[in-house]
């Protein structure tokens, strides 16, 4: 096992750890006795492809897994059980008294749990606790529930009262609160005349007594949980010697209700990935405790993505918590279960270069649409916005890219401007959101609307004198409408590109850009609708979808269709898109 594996098994293990210290309350009367093991925690880390702890040259669809279950162990269960995949091999399996034995771990064959990978716990593993009860002073032997029959505490101990030749003491009960069962005790006591005392002790309350020797231990062979104490006393100072005890204690073995189990798993096995998917399937075979904690850390070659999945997988977009450089992180953390979970993750495999070509137009078509409304409705978040604003565009229309390169000052500035600008847009989006839920009254907006609209005429003239102060270009972003054949498809998305760097660097006016980009989209959707065979039905069934998604921005610009039902649609129609394009490339096949 190298060292890189054994320092991430140390972190996962701290992660386990960590959860089980935080879910997992002292055991107590209330943990069902011969029920089935719960899980208080389940941590995954699942690496695809290649990784530093399987040998070999793993391809993207292998997988190396390292699970980490705490469970919640009823004192008579001697199995537990988890999910692997059937193909799954090299299993290592170990707790923390070290590695489990081959014969005690592998798949069901039969049973509730057929199918499902068992281990079976330890003998090593430690059920047992204890506790230790001291009486020593009056006040100890003396306490409620205490029983004198011709004895009596005085003189600083326990003692035959006056005139009796015999007599005996049973202490109070000491109950263990969080035992199945107490199955010794040790009783340790001091005095005189220990070999005139008899001394016993019981397990359920006094019921039944076992025989005992002073700090000698006795097993019970009864079934409880209460414990109590007797001594015997024969004889008295008239006889020439007077037993007493001064003190005593008592050090009690008994079995937990439940403990908890911890055991480390570790796998590989190879998904397949058909039509470009592979499902993975992170369901666990016991139910968890209501306070129990799932984390799951997925680690992806680049270029695999996840989709319909049974968790809310984060990307860890900043690598923070990645120890595979290579990878992409997707992780999910959930808490609360309290029942059986299904945790299914469906995997998607980069696409075919050939149909990807399909796929990458259809979505910068719809991505191309979307974007030119999105930031005239940035612009334009109401009629009266939009009047507004188109007052204030008073600059030049081009403002030309400079022939030089800015200073390192300016530039500096020049880009802080322009995440300025994109906040500006957002919060603009924002405060028209809250005004229309009446999260915020009107008039406070419209004051918020007006300031925000203020600093944007400021911030993009500062771009705009900026573009200007580095000179002007030998022409000026050029207009001329690029090759509109289908060959020229290239040739607009090239077009679009310049237009929006030309506008994010403070080239372009609002209004040029948007006219300039709205004609642009549209010469785009021309391109595509024509491209093929034309008059079949497939390439109608696609223009007629492209003029719908043209008409449904269209209504979003001019307010007749709310945002909900806006995204509702427009994933619909992105989704039919994409499988025109599929329909597309099997046709020219």
């Amino acid at each position: 096992m190298g060292f890189g594996h054994a320092l991430r098994i140390c972190l996962v293990s701290m992660l386990a750890s960590m959860l089980v210290i935080v879910i997992q309350p002292l055991p107590s009367v209330a943990a069902a006795q011969g029920m089935d093991p719960l899980l208080k925690s389940s941590v995954a880390l699942v690496v695809q492809g290649k990784n530093d702890v399987t040998p070999g040259d793993e391809s993207n669809s292998d997988f190396y897994a390292l699970k980490i279950l705490s469970y919640d162990l009823p004192y008579d269960v001697a199995r537990v059980h988890t999910r692997a995949p059937s193909s799954a091999q090299d299993f290592l399996v170990w707790t923390s008294t070290g590695e489990i034995n081959n014969s005690a771990y592998g798949f069901e064959t039969s049973g509730a749990n057929a199918g499902d990978f068992f281990v079976d716990v330890p003998s090593a593993h430690l059920r047992t606790s204890s506790f230790v009860n001291v009486t020593d002073g009056e006040h100890e032997f003396n306490v409620s529930g205490s029983e004198f029959l011709n004895t009596t505490f005085s003189s600083g101990a326990l003692r035959l009262a006056g005139g009796f030749d015999s007599g005996e003491y049973t202490s109070a009960e000491m109950q263990a609160t969080a035992a199945h069962s107490i199955t010794s005790a040790t009783l340790n006591y001091s005095g005189n005349s220990s070999s005139n005392i008899t001394s016993f002790v019981s397990n359920d309350g006094g019921t039944s007594w076992t025989n005992c020797q002073n700090n000698t231990q006795a097993s019970f062979t009864t079934s409880g949980t209460v414990l109590r104490v007797k001594f015997v006393f024969e004889g008295n100072a008239s006889a020439g010697y007077e037993p007493f005890i001064s003190s005593f204690s008592v050090n009690a073995t008994y079995i937990l209700n439940s403990t908890i189990f911890t055991v480390h798993v570790s796998y590989v096995w190879t998904e397949d990935f058909a039509d470009g998917e592979a499902s993975l399937d992170f369901s666990e075979a016991a139910d968890f405790t209501p306070d129990g904690s799932y984390l799951l850390m997925l680690y992806l070659v680049p270029g695999y993505g996840i989709g319909d999945s049974g968790l809310f997988l984060t990307f860890d977009e900043e690598g923070t918590m990645s120890s595979y450089p290579d990878k992409d992180l997707y992780y999910n953390m959930t808490s609360g279960a309290g029942q059986l979970q299904s945790y299914v993750v469906e995997l998607k495999a980069p696409q075919k270069e050939s149909t990807l070509l399909y796929y990458v137009a259809a979505i910068a078509l719809v991505f191309a649409l979307g974007l030119a409304y999105a930031f005239s409705r940035r612009a334009r978040p109401s009629k009266r916005i939009k009047a507004t604003r188109e007052t204030e565009t008073t600059e030049a229309e081009v403002v030309g890219s400079a022939e030089e390169p800015l200073s390192e000052e300016d530039e500096v500035r020049r880009r802080g401007l322009v995440a300025r600008k994109k906040e500006m847009l957002a919060e603009i989006d924002d405060i028209r959101a809250q005004m229309s839920t009446g999260a915020v009254s009107k008039k406070d907006a419209e004051a918020s609307l007006a300031r925000l609209k203020k600093e944007f005429k400021g911030v993009r003239n500062e771009l705009n004198r900026l573009s200007r102060k580095a000179g002007p270009p030998p022409s000026g972003p050029s207009t001329e409408p690029p090759d509109q054949s289908p060959s020229g498809y290239e040739s607009l998305l090239a077009a679009l590109a310049r237009i929006d760097d030309d506008f994010e660097k403070g080239r372009l006016s609002e209004s040029t850009y948007k006219s300039l980009r709205k004609e642009y989209v549209s010469k785009v959707a021309k391109v595509l609708s024509t491209e093929g065979t034309k008059g079949t039905p497939l390439e109608a069934e696609k223009k007629k979808l492209m003029e719908a998604i043209v008409a449904l921005d269209d209504e979003r610009e001019t307010g007749e269709i709310d945002e909900k039902v806006y995204g509702e649609l427009r994933a619909s129609y992105r989704k039919q898109l994409v499988e025109l394009m599929k329909k597309s490339e099997r046709g020219s096949q």
